[in-house]
């Protein structure tokens, strides 16, 4: 899999560095989020019971409001000093140095819950509908996804472009049509914040449209 994205590579590597250098930065963006994360869990009422596995976890927020919950949660990110953060933070929860590229190495259902909290808007839209088929298939219940609803105020706009180019078109088409596509029903779709939503979705019968 790693061959079908070699143009992509050099995207991933530079995205890894920064992530790497501004990760002392990131306690703002943890403290921001924790919050919001744990309201969300609250309100969708999952099963503590339920696997969690994180899919870009950074400094481990979301995996942190989950574990709190009770969940057994798997963090996975490409930055090592995002993940070195998230453990120190979150001991209760596990970590692995795990690019988003990388998913085909996990077994299919492995994860009840597969979770990407503001992963899918700095992706390529190639990237993006390989990410949500691979959560599709890891997880056996549910696909949860956090992100941009709609185009965000300038800092917002400014701090994505930062991070990279994609941002512009992730909010230019509505999320659940992006869902919908590869293949996941939306069950519940709630607001985290001004800009952003969460949908909670399962994994569907059909093969997504092309």
């Amino acid at each position: 899999m790693d061959a079908d994205f070699e143009t992509s590579r050099g995207e991933r590597q530079r995205t890894r560095r920064l992530f790497n250098r501004t990760a002392r930065c990131y306690w703002v963006i943890h403290r921001a989020l924790l919050p919001r994360y744990r309201a969300t869990l609250a309100r969708l009422g999952l099963s503590p019971a339920l696997t969690v596995l994180d899919v870009g976890t950074g400094t481990g927020a979301l995996a942190q409001a989950f574990a709190e919950r009770g969940h057994a949660v798997t963090g996975i990110d490409l930055a090592e000093r995002l993940l070195a953060r998230a453990r120190r933070r979150v001991p209760r929860a596990r970590f692995e140095h795990l690019d988003l590229v990388h998913l085909p190495r996990l077994a299919d259902a492995s994860f009840d819950v597969v979770a990407l909290a503001f992963v899918l808007h700095g992706l390529p839209p190639e990237l993006r509908r390989f990410a949500l088929a691979e959560a599709r298939r890891i997880a056996s219940r549910h696909v949860l996804v956090v992100d941009y609803a709609r185009r965000g105020s300038w800092p917002v706009r400014l701090v994505e472009r930062l991070e990279g180019p994609h941002y512009p078109s992730f909010v230019a088409a509505p999320v659940p049509d992006l869902l919908l596509a590869a293949g996941l029903v939306v069950e519940q779709e709630l607001p985290t914040a001004p800009f952003s939503a969460c949908w909670l979705c399962a994994p569907g019968n059909g093969e997504g449209r092309s």
